[in-house]
């Protein structure tokens, strides 16, 4: 059996599945993120426990002969040789960074990165470690992302992956080299940068301390893996003109291609697959599930309550700030941010504010699709990762995007780490095939063109409106 352990910016999600590549079992546990004044930072040792909770409720955990981890990206953890983490994990949403990157030039840093210049990265938070803690750099003989200190963890390897070490912030996606005069700007030692192979390589097998811990074989092997960004392999297994909708914390569009493609919008990045002739053109938000989740605490419902009824052309208007746009625009957060409403009536109920909200957030993945599809072509199928649970509200971006949505009854994250474990089991040769093997059931959601219409309205109607700077009610 095959277990896909991904360390999400929410929850540890386990998913177990057999050699023909059917998820037969999956759990997930929660865990906290501290935030303050700046500050987004994870246990890493609560990851940990999570994992432990949930291999404790595997069925037959003996029979797991492959590991495959997996994880949010742009996150920074600093270990000793002996891999204890020397801080928390600073996660994407730790800008305290953010003034540093003003030294650098955006243009010049995408052109080597293929990335945005961007506050979440974790250069910008290895620049805020030589200002504020220089000893934690002289001290730190592993940098690494979430999903490789899990994989130091199980087997006392350091390693990492091409997808992961491009979302540092300090990596050639086109060379598939570390970049020497970013690395020596961040102060990280050299020996601390992990080694970069292939996904579907197995870096080791489980220690006898982490199979006694975790309940697991000690024979079985656990990839290098990748992070979270397979999902594109699992939702599209990397097909001409197919993307992914990723509807998370964060929010993205991401599609594989061929060869680079301009980088003339400034909202695209490049990043590597885990196919060596593919890159992915990406386009992504802040603003995802982090609104999603302030409708749940300040209106106390959910989401999809307010999706019972229609957007109508009378509800009120609304733009979704509460991150800079990424767009490379801002580095320390000069830029306008914000949840804002407009258009408020007395007639008006909770619910129609946070439909106006849903609005604003589809709008926000609406323009990534759209910088993605000029970027790099067409976008024929859109298959949704996350987000899939509430038809209703998989309906409302269909009709912002004006585009049918395909979800699958698999998470595509979990299935693209089944295909690496498939080739890595000889299963197959190729991820492509790996992951086109696997059988999955396929929704399909088509836009209904008079909602259509009506979200169309309302989004340009909000654009116009926060352009002319209204009276809002502001969050």
């Amino acid at each position: 059996m095959i277990l896909v352990v991904d360390c999400g910016l929410s929850f540890v999600k386990v998913a177990l599945a057999d050699r023909a590549g059917r998820i037969v079992h999956s759990d997930r546990e929660a865990y906290r993120t501290t935030r303050e004044d700046g500050r987004a930072e994870q246990d890493p040792e609560d990851w940990w426990r999570a994992l432990r909770v949930m291999t404790a409720r595997l069925p037959e955990p003996s029979s797991v002969e492959m590991v495959v981890p997996t994880g949010h990206m742009h996150a920074l953890v600093l270990t000793t040789a002996g891999g204890v983490p020397l801080l928390p994990c600073l996660t994407l949403h730790d800008r305290r960074g953010a003034a540093l990157l003003d030294a650098l030039e955006p243009a010049a840093y995408r052109e080597a990165t293929g990335q945005l210049l961007d506050a979440s990265l974790p250069l910008s938070k290895l620049l805020w470690l030589k200002d504020e803690q220089p000893e934690l750099l002289v001290q730190a003989a592993a940098m690494l992302s979430p999903k490789d200190y899990l994989g130091l963890r199980m087997t006392g390897t350091v390693a990492t992956d091409p997808i992961d070490a491009a979302g540092t912030g300090m990596f050639d996606p086109l060379s598939g080299e570390w970049s020497d005069a970013l690395t020596e700007l961040s102060g990280v030692p050299n020996p601390a940068l992990p080694e970069v192979y292939p996904p579907t390589m197995v870096r080791g097998n489980l220690t006898a301390a982490a199979a006694a811990d975790l309940g697991l074989p000690r024979a079985a092997g656990v990839l290098v893996g990748a992070g979270d960004d397979i999902e594109l392999l699992g939702a599209t297994a990397y097909a001409e003109g197919a993307a992914v909708e990723h509807v998370g914390t964060t929010g993205a569009v991401l599609m594989a291609v061929e060869g680079p493609p301009s980088l003339a919008l400034p909202g695209i990045e490049l990043a590597p697959t885990a196919s060596d002739d593919r890159l992915a053109v990406a386009a992504s938000t802040s603003n995802c599930g982090t609104v999603l989740d302030w409708i749940r605490t300040s209106f106390a419902m959910d989401p999809g309550a307010a999706l019972m009824q229609p957007p109508d052309v009378r509800d009120p208007l609304a733009t979704t700030r509460f991150w800079p746009p990424r767009d490379g625009s801002t580095r320390s957060g000069a830029a306008t941010t914000g949840l804002s409403l407009s258009g408020i009536h007395p007639t008006h109920t909770r619910e129609d504010l946070a439909r106006a909200l849903l609005v604003g957030v589809a709008g926000e993945m609406r323009t990534c699709m759209r910088d993605v599809e000029q970027a790099a072509g067409e976008i024929r199928h859109i298959t949704s990762s996350g987000g899939r649970e509430d038809p209703s509200w998989v309906a409302l971006r269909a009709n912002a995007y004006g585009r049918p949505i395909t979800t699958i009854d698999a998470d595509p994250t979990a299935l693209g780490c089944v295909g690496l474990a498939l080739v890595a089991l000889g299963e197959h040769a190729d991820v492509r095939v790996a992951v086109d093997s696997v059988p999955v059931t396929r929704t399909v959601t088509e836009p209904n063109p008079r909602v259509a219409g009506v979200i169309a309205e309302l989004l340009a109607r909000a654009e116009n409106a926060r352009m002319a700077a209204p009276h809002a009610v502001r969050a």
